[in-house]
């Protein structure tokens, strides 16, 4: 087995973060956390288990992140005492190469997609379950960081992996192995939609067009058609995808934002202290839903 792993070796992480603001080549250096190693191949630890060959992995936001170290000593997943390494790669499709006796609902042969972490009271083998994860709240799973017998090995930034087959979603045969890595992300954008559903004639204003953005647009766009949806891009680039995507109308972010979001929805536009501008909603007929960033 071949996978990418960050260590969760505090010296080599501040280390690196020093060292990087001389050159950026530290974090790939032999001083950084980040490796790619070649393991023995494990064998499965429970009968619900299973192994998967990965076909295609996706990049997401948060590899980024921690590729580059960008976040604080203090937060999850580097703080979770149960966290010592972290297997890159989890927007990933793959195919089943080994199932456990206990295991029903995959065979080998199976193309499959990786669900969130494997730390809720399933991916454990626990007989009874968290409130949250009761709830199918599994992402909230109150026993996340609690320290556990058996660990998933590898990631989607190598070649196979094995974790418990509960992790793991079926692709159905007619999704593409290209837009199966997007399953994660548009469920993203399919619950952040589904919070907020808009009527018809409503304005919708998404903030930021990333991957996540730009799959939120077409799921607004699907489940209610006649809403005016309208995006703010970063790039030139972005906002044409957007209005390829289903968005009415695009601005710049590098513009006059706050100005262009009054003109669209009636807001009154305010001009505060230290040149600080904001707007607020004139009526509750131009009401504006917002939807998460793109991460």
């Amino acid at each position: 087995m071949q996978t990418l792993v960050i260590d969760m070796d505090i010296p080599r992480i501040v280390l690196t973060q020093l060292l990087s603001r001389i050159s950026p080549a530290a974090f790939f250096a032999r001083s950084s956390p980040l490796r790619l190693l070649t393991l023995p191949d494990p064998p499965l630890p429970r009968p619900d288990w299973v192994r998967v060959r990965n076909r295609l992995c996706g990049i997401c936001g948060s590899d980024l992140h921690q590729i580059f170290l960008d976040a604080s000593l203090d937060v999850a997943p580097v703080a979770l005492p149960s966290h010592r390494r972290i297997y890159l790669g989890h927007e990933m499709v793959g195919e089943v190469i080994e199932a456990g006796p206990a295991v029903t609902q995959f065979k080998p042969g199976d193309r499959v997609v990786r669900w969130g972490r494997a730390d809720d009271c399933a991916a454990r083998g626990l007989p009874d379950r968290c409130p949250a994860c009761a709830r199918g709240h599994r992402v909230l799973c109150e026993r996340a960081s609690e320290p556990r017998e058996h660990h998933p090995i590898g990631g989607g930034f190598g070649d196979t992996f094995i974790t418990p087959a509960s992790t793991l979603v079926p692709v159905p045969p007619a999704v593409r192995d290209e837009q199966a890595i997007f399953t994660e992300p548009a469920a993203v954008a399919i619950h952040a939609a589904w919070r907020c559903l808009p009527q018809a004639g409503q304005q919708v204003l998404v903030l930021g067009v990333g991957a996540i953005g730009f799959l939120l647009i077409q799921v607004l766009r699907a489940v209610q058609p006649a809403a005016a949806i309208s995006a703010v891009a970063e790039f030139p680039w972005q906002a044409d995808l957007a209005r390829a995507c289903g968005a009415d109308h695009v601005f710049l972010a590098q513009a006059d934002g706050y100005a262009e979001t009054a003109a669209r929805t009636g807001a009154r536009l305010y001009h505060g202290r230290l040149a600080i501008v904001c707007c607020w909603a004139a009526s509750t007929s131009s009401s504006m839903s917002s939807a998460s960033p793109p991460r």
